[in-house]
């Protein structure tokens, strides 16, 4: 069974190219992100409130544990143990400068 009649098949060395293209669209639209500082609205109480809990090693299991908001999960409506995790690794690889 060979390529249809008419259709022009790419080469494979330029099958990337689509994948590029839009990955560069988003990097050119979000690189200045990279360089905001915490919003203060919920950055506050979440990370900078809470760095003495974030930057242990430790609270990355805690982190299972209780709710975003660091009561037990059974009370807390806002239990999110992976983004705490998260925050716990951006904490201990990136410092204070993390947000």
């Amino acid at each position: 069974m060979g390529k249809p009649v008419g259709v022009q098949v790419p080469p494979r060395a330029y099958v990337w190219r689509p994948y590029a293209v839009v990955a560069g669209i988003g990097l050119a639209l979000y690189f200045q992100a990279l360089f905001f500082g915490l919003t203060y609205l919920d950055d506050q109480v979440l990370i900078s409130d809470n760095l003495h809990f974030l930057k242990r090693w430790s609270s990355l299991l805690e982190a299972f544990g209780q709710g975003v908001f660091h009561v037990s999960h059974e009370g807390d409506t806002y239990y999110r143990p992976l983004f705490t995790a998260s925050l716990v690794l951006d904490a201990n690889l990136w410092g204070s400068w993390f947000g």
